[in-house]
């Protein structure tokens, strides 16, 4: 959730600043309400905002919370997508899978190939290769991301290139199901049993 950041509004204005960012895209579940300088700068027309919506697998508060929201974008005529009918795909654990190039190559264009994420100075394919990679519970493959700050200039474009344009998969692929039929509704959680202990988990709402 961007807005949970304590200096959102700075960074929001920093990278509305930079003239080589074409649109900047924000995605937040509605629950946090921007502030008055947070308005200003959403209001430029290169920002764009994604509501992700759960329905009433939320508590009541905040779907009202949901409503303001985006009375306020609204008003101020800020430009914004609200997704109804959020899943979730359940991608597995991180065991390595020993799957085929073909699979390989299959789970990555019917999922991560669009996205990029880019964490400690290093811009990945996806979330899951990020923080997998940072956790340790994904092996450190140097080919899945560029170093973006530890590559020299003169070869960060070159690199850079070939990682967008040219990857047909990554190994954090082995770790991860991928886009598959294995889904569920956004904010739904399922009540389990601890066969141990024989008690139920406190499950809280995403």
């Amino acid at each position: 959730e961007a807005m949970q950041h304590p200096e959102f509004d700075e960074i929001l204005e920093d990278i509305i600043n930079l003239p080589k960012i074409g649109i900047v895209h924000i995605i937040t579940n509605a629950v946090i309400m921007p502030s008055e300088k947070a308005i200003k700068l959403m209001r430029n027309k290169r920002v764009y905002i994604e509501i992700s919506g759960y329905g009433n697998n939320i508590p009541l508060k905040f779907q009202n919370r949901l409503k303001e929201f985006i009375k306020i974008l609204k008003t101020y005529q800020i430009s914004y997508i609200f997704i109804k009918n959020l899943e979730w795909f359940d991608f597995g654990n991180f065991v390595h899978r020993n799957d085929t190039l073909e699979v390989l190559k299959k789970k990555y264009y019917e999922c991560c190939f669009i996205a990029h994420d880019l964490l400690d100075g290093k811009l990945f394919k996806c979330s899951r290769s990020a923080y997998g990679t940072k956790i340790g519970s994904i092996k450190d493959y140097p080919e899945d991301y560029v170093d973006i700050r530890n590559t020299n200039k003169n070869e960060l474009r070159l690199k850079l290139d070939r990682f967008i344009n040219e990857k047909t998969f990554v190994e954090a692929c082995q770790h991860c199901n991928g886009a598959t039929e294995l889904r569920m509704p956004a904010g739904v959680q399922l009540k389990q049993i601890d066969e141990k202990k024989r008690i139920q988990p406190n499950l809280k709402t995403k």
